[in-house]
């Protein structure tokens, strides 16, 4: 049995700087770094792609030789077939540059032979996608020299896997705080589209620590979010309210990870997404003008923007709840059920229910029947 890529101090590690970055764009780059140290990978690098021009936007890396990422971006960019792959394989996998390219084909490219071979001989890679748009996609991968590849590929591969459900909410928790060094990277402003902005800090007793102008408004009408006396924090919707206590109480465990997402629907403001994750007082990230003694819980609030019109039809036409319509979409991407809720934090049992909920309004009465009804959409 293989031992674990991570030990506990270093998934401690790892997660804290990814929920720092999520508002201290400089901790993106300390992430790399640390990542490709703990993996002992001799390169690591995250970076934008834009999928019609096939071009890499900015990149964060850690080791790699200033000469060679200049040719990189003046010529090779465009020859990197192992990030053109990775935009038509499975999202939520971690892949390696045999399942993306073969061997051979590696070996007769002008990209191995006049960029890779040259420094010590790169001929395995390891990627994943973070995010993709319509257009751009965010990227994270490691390039393995041809000697390691045994020793190296599987723990990177393995460690990734770990990280990537965090590396994900940290970045989505980004574009709401409004430190968006990632979606500057990767250029992604246009794919993601607004969002609503609300932002607050609770303490472990869940007390109010901090609160944004749209939070504030928020916390004024009592709809998604209120305070009751001495400023505890509560949420209305019953899920979002479980997750937050959940969260507060592995933040007074000191439990190395307590993010959590939630889905709801307001009335005015329709689906919306509540994330949560820990904040360090000891290495302050925080652009605001407070300061926090101990740990404390990073909350953001963001509109849930359809993932497409077809979707957004099917929800409005059969009064699909935005649960039920979240787990349509998962269905649609070829996602498992099991998967569905290991993404949204949510046991397998609700999953079923909201599929058989699901179903039961569309009129189909099995999943190869759901499958043939979205077919026709």
């Amino acid at each position: 049995m293989p031992s674990e890529p991570l030990s506990l101090q270093q998934f401690s590690t790892l997660t804290r700087i990814i929920y720092q970055a999520a508002v201290d764009q400089s901790k993106w780059q300390e992430f790399v770094s640390t990542l490709a140290l703990i993996s002992k990978t001799p390169q690591s690098q995250m970076f934008g792609f834009d999928h019609n021009s096939h071009q890499s936007i900015g990149i964060l890396h850690h080791n790699m030789d200033p000469e060679y990422l200049r040719l990189y971006g003046e010529y090779y960019t465009n020859q990197n077939f192992w990030a053109k792959g990775l935009l038509n394989l499975d999202e939520n996998t971690v892949w390696h540059s045999d399942q993306i390219a073969s061997r051979e084909f590696i070996e007769q490219s002008e990209f191995y032979n006049d960029w890779l071979r040259p420094q010590e001989d790169i001929l395995r890679a390891a990627a994943a996608i973070v995010y993709k748009g319509p257009t751009r996609s965010l990227m994270i991968g490691c390039n393995i020299r041809r000697h390691d590849q045994e020793d190296l590929e599987e723990d990177w591969m393995r460690i990734v896997a770990i990280l990537l459900p965090h590396i994900r909410q940290a970045y989505a928790m980004s574009t709401i705080v409004g430190q968006s060094k990632l979606r500057e990277l990767a250029n992604l402003k246009a794919d993601t589209g607004e969002q609503l902005s609300a932002l607050i800090i609770v303490s472990a007793s869940g007390n109010l620590i901090y609160a944004n102008k749209m939070a504030q408004e928020i916390l004024g009408k009592d709809r998604i979010i209120a305070t009751g006396l001495g400023g505890a924090v509560r949420f209305v919707d019953v899920n979002c309210a479980l997750q937050f206590r959940t969260a507060l109480e592995g933040l007074k465990e000191n439990a190395p990870n307590v993010s959590r997402i939630c889905l709801d629907v307001d009335v005015a403001l329709g689906p919306y997404e509540v994330r949560m994750a820990k904040l360090d007082p000891f290495d302050p990230p925080i652009p605001f003008s407070i300061s926090i003694g101990e740990p404390a819980l990073l909350v953001t609030i963001g509109r849930q923007l359809p993932n497409d019109n077809a979707l957004a039809n099917l929800q409005s036409k059969f009064s699909l709840t935005f649960a039920e319509a979240a787990v349509i979409d998962g269905f649609s991407a070829g996602k498992s059920l099991r998967a569905i809720s290991e993404e949204k934090q949510v046991s397998i049992h609700t999953v079923r229910n909201q599929m058989k909920a699901a179903m039961a309004k569309l009129g189909v009465r099995s999943q190869i029947e759901l499958m043939a009804f979205l077919q026709r959409l």
